[in-house]
């Protein structure tokens, strides 16, 4: 995969102007509204560098965010929490999560800096450790 983003939001035009937000920002992004379609690309070839969910409107949010652990584990997720709920807790290290109302802009940082905090690790070696 080569997109740094990818995006699943059930709800289309939030889904169309964070994309297009996103990509105006630099960055290359998948966007889909269903957690099959986004587990198909993570399966396919590799992950990206960032993945954004938003949970409004999404069926099942607890168990893709279950699921979404175990196949981002190294992190770079970015939770956008419904404005009715309580925000999730960060499942995992590496994820942040944003309650609504939230500015297209300010998800768009967000992105962002989690990149730009995952480029300035060091890279893990192949046992694990780093360099």
């Amino acid at each position: 995969m080569s997109n740094d983003v990818l995006l699943l939001s059930a709800d289309w035009p939030s889904r169309a102007l964070l994309r297009a937000q996103l990509i105006e920002s630099g960055f290359e992004v998948f966007a889909t509204d269903s957690w099959e379609s986004a587990r198909q690309e993570l399966l396919r070839g590799g992950l990206p560098r960032a993945f954004v969910l938003d949970l409004h409107g999404l069926a099942d949010a607890g168990g893709v965010v279950r699921e979404l652990a175990t196949l981002m584990s190294s992190g770079g997720v970015l939770l956008l929490g419904a404005a009715d709920a309580r925000a999730p807790d960060p499942p995992a290290p590496g994820w942040r999560v944003l309650s609504r109302p939230i500015r297209i802009g300010a998800v768009a940082g967000a992105v962002a800096r989690m990149l730009a905090a995952a480029c300035a690790r060091p890279a893990p070696d192949q046992d694990g450790g780093t360099d």
